[in-house]
């Protein structure tokens, strides 16, 4: 995720993205990140990350 509004804060929120997401959706709150199943082993992920937890740059 990269942010085109960085001029109210001096650290940018950042994620590393473990699960190999496909699929995103935001709005004022949040984030909504999603991958498809791939098979047994590998199942579908679901992860929501409000931008509030975001304050300190930390996963």
């Amino acid at each position: 995720v990269d942010f085109h509004d960085t001029g109210r804060g001096y650290r940018v929120p950042s994620m590393t993205d473990y699960f190999g997401f496909t699929m995103a959706a935001l709005n004022d709150h949040g984030c909504v990140f999603a991958n498809p199943c791939r098979g047994e082993k590998n199942t579908s992920t679901l992860m929501y990350r409000p931008f509030s937890s975001w304050a300190n740059n930390s996963e």
